[in-house]
């Protein structure tokens, strides 16, 4: 029997994915945005907010639906099947889950709002993601000077949407009261002084990664009133939840690509037969259903572990759904790609936008080798 926390997460399901057939297709978002550095449109991030899934991972008193991991799980997969190109992952996720846990004051209070009403879009500056490995943000530092306000010094790579992304928030090393550097969490205005974008190529449109370069730019402390270890739980659990609703999208796009290579093989006819009815493309098949099962069983262990406190249990979960991720997912674009044969290298057939989104998807929370040698310190941590 479907318990109410499967329910929510089936209505929620339902909801987004009836949208965006409706209002983001492939057709009518995924293409024409795919060389738009903002990923949506203003009517757009509108229509999530009304839908309540940019607040999905806010608390009810910071204007969001107070949802878990998992909730956000199911959005992001809804959003891999769309081939939705805005920064849901970078600002519902990233960003929101990490402002969700700080402190509560008047900053928080009204980024919280205005990320929950789609007014505002926020990215999470941080290296960690990239890597895998959440550890004290040092590569970038805050310092006060003399009479002056709070500024920050460094740079961060591979930070998502940060081109168009109204506010910054930004882990960093805390010099401005003097002595010893503490762990601190910052937002920074996009349009900051001292405040350098330089975006990356990228294969998939949807992650817009940049490195941010930090000159002296004024900064707005958030977590002063937390302890280091606090805000270190919070970076930590951000990260490990963001990796692994990445997964999730990626769970979603390939469960999609199977179903379009699926319905191919169905109608697709050679030697007087459907191609499905050859044994060799039934293997491909199967072997890409399988990959996706034992990815989506992963991603669901990972992301349920964000919400039980156990930081070992929940960053062990996360990286192994992030190698698997990072096996899988190129697999099942060539996959999908070998099926389709020519056509699926069209750039006026579908298949080849989900090749790119598995491969950018597939090392979004870091490669197999780097989360394999995540688990294994893990383990011997644990030992």
């Amino acid at each position: 029997m479907p318990t109410p926390a499967h329910e929510s997460r089936d209505l929620l399901r339902d909801s987004l994915r009836r949208f965006l057939a409706a209002e983001a297709s492939i057709a009518t978002c995924a293409r024409p945005l795919f060389d738009d550095p903002r990923g949506t449109t203003p009517t757009l991030w509108r229509g999530l907010a009304e839908l309540g899934v940019l607040g999905v991972l806010l608390p009810t008193d910071m204007g969001g639906a107070g949802l878990d991991a998992a909730h956000a799980g199911v959005a992001c997969e809804e959003m891999g099947r769309a081939l939705f190109p805005g920064p849901f992952l970078a600002s519902a996720v990233a960003a929101s889950a990490l402002l969700g846990t700080l402190a509560r004051n008047d900053e928080t209070q009204r980024l919280g709002f205005a990320l929950a009403r789609g007014e505002q879009v926020a990215t999470l500056a941080s290296d960690a993601p990239a890597t895998g490995y959440p550890t004290p943000e040092a590569s970038v530092r805050a310092r006060r000077a003399e009479k002056g306000p709070i500024t920050l010094t460094g740079h961060r790579s591979l930070v998502a949407f940060a081109e168009t992304a109204d506010v910054l928030l930004v882990p960093a090393a805390d010099e401005s009261a003097g002595g010893a550097a503490r762990p601190n969490v910052f937002a920074v205005e996009r349009r900051a002084a001292g405040l350098g974008v330089e975006p990356a190529e990228c294969l998939d449109p949807a992650r817009r990664p940049a490195t941010v370069i930090f000159a002296n730019t004024p900064a707005l402390p958030l977590a002063s009133d937390m302890t280091a270890a606090g805000i270190l739980a919070a970076t930590s659990r951000a990260v490990d939840l963001a990796a692994a609703a990445a997964v999730a999208d990626g769970v979603g796009a390939a469960q999609r690509a199977f179903e379009l290579a699926l319905d191919w093989a169905r109608v697709r006819h050679q030697f007087g037969r459907p191609i499905g009815s050859f044994q060799a493309v039934q293997h491909l098949l199967v072997d890409m259903l399988t990959e996706i099962s034992l990815l989506r069983a992963a991603t669901d262990e990972a992301l349920t572990a964000c919400d039980r406190g156990d930081a070992a249990a929940r960053a062990h979960a996360t990286a192994v759904a992030a190698a698997a991720a990072a096996h899988s997912l190129p697999e099942i674009g060539a996959t999908v790609i070998q099926i389709f044969g020519g056509i699926g290298y069209t750039w006026e057939h579908d298949a080849h936008l989900f090749y790119r989104r598995l491969l950018g998807t597939s090392v979004s929370a870091g490669t197999e080798g780097q989360n394999l040698d995540r688990v294994e310190a893990l383990l011997f941590d644990q030992a």
